[in-house]
């Protein structure tokens, strides 16, 4: 029976847990301890000279958000998992061998578990020159939701546009590889975002996912 009083659940709400970094070997990126069952994990992983079967790989329980591999050698890829509860402390894996091999996390957490994410407008483009400008249109999405952009370049990144500004960046001790997210609990607002030409395969990714719990 309805009762006249109830109101159902509060809207879930999505927030940054924590964030890893790492470089040089795939093996090296520990996730933030305490992840919980339901968070979400994003990670991204650049290297030189992974273009090949033996370089490419996927963590186990990881879905691909995007491939790229076009120029030099050079691939980056990105992956997503809704957490189980044990990655907490450690070593999810990612490309296999190759030189400066890069990778960051995101964790997020949710007001209670998250159930499902849907990845919505995906940019990718690498090139020797400086990528097009991308527009995540996160306006589009329901909230909760985390739009991301991750920038590579063989040199440090002077210029990694992201407006409305980012709620935090991350960089990996390779400055080679960044990343930055905008998490919107309610009103989303298209994101622009921007990269310049500091060397070769110059990367630029973006996305919004669209979480439900």
């Amino acid at each position: 029976m309805f009762h006249p009083g109830f109101r159902g659940r509060a809207p879930l709400t999505l927030s940054l847990f924590g964030t890893a970094v790492a470089s040089g070997t795939p093996g090296s990126l520990t996730l933030p301890a305490s992840i919980i069952a339901g968070d979400l994990i994003v990670m991204v992983n650049s290297g030189r000279n992974n273009v090949g079967a033996a370089g490419d790989g996927t963590p186990t329980g990881f879905t691909d958000i995007f491939n790229v591999v076009t120029l030099n050698n050079c691939r980056v890829k990105g992956w997503y998992k809704i957490a189980a509860g044990t990655e907490g402390g450690t070593n999810p894996g990612g490309l296999n061998g190759g030189v400066e091999n890069d990778r960051m996390a995101w964790v997020f957490r949710g007001s209670r578990a998250i159930q499902s994410v849907s990845i919505q407008s995906l940019n990718t483009e690498q090139t020797d020159n400086a990528p097009s400008g991308q527009t995540i249109t996160s306006s589009g999405g329901a909230p909760p939701l985390v739009s991301i952009a991750s920038y590579r370049s063989s040199a440090a990144v002077t210029t990694r546009g992201f407006s409305p500004a980012a709620d935090s960046e991350i960089t990996p001790s390779g400055n080679r590889l960044y990343g930055k997210h905008k998490i919107y609990n309610g009103a989303p607002a298209n994101i622009s975002v921007t990269q310049s030409d500091d060397g070769i395969s110059n990367t630029l990714c973006s996305f919004y996912a669209q979480c439900l719990g």
